[in-house]
């Protein structure tokens, strides 16, 4: 696997001074969602959003990738579609199911999905909450 460190996950710091990992900050998302993994979304590969809510204002139908950045600062490289059948969603796939099989995600995790503003974005952080 070929993962990138996102830009905002690494601060400027002296050399002297080992950078902390990335940490999520509830205070820099405009937008917050969470969620309880089904079995459809750790084993077909997608990740189902409802066009209500957290996705009609944090994504555009138009997009067709987005990265998704984990707690680590890991970038996976992701899919988006949109669908209106048989009801409006949009669908996180591509690296997704990677995502799943590297962080062991099962059934009744929690995932938080925040994203930095309204409207279009290209990048939404994630993390898991085991239980």
């Amino acid at each position: 696997m070929n993962f990138r460190v996102h830009r905002i996950a690494v601060p400027v710091t002296p050399d002297w001074v080992v950078p902390r990992p990335f940490v999520h900050d509830v205070f820099n998302f405009q937008l917050t969602y969470e969620k309880i993994m089904s079995l459809y979304d750790v084993t077909a590969g997608y990740l189902k959003l409802a066009e209500f809510c957290f996705a009609h204002m944090a994504l555009d139908r138009e997009t067709m990738v987005i990265d998704l950045v984990d707690e680590n600062g890991n970038v996976w490289n992701c899919s988006l579609q949109f669908s209106e059948t048989p009801y409006a969603d949009f669908k996180i796939g591509g690296g997704w199911e990677r995502l799943v099989q590297a962080r062991r995600i099962k059934e009744g995790a929690c995932v938080v999905v925040g994203a930095p503003g309204v409207g279009m974005n290209l990048t939404l952080f994630f993390c898991v909450i085991r239980r």
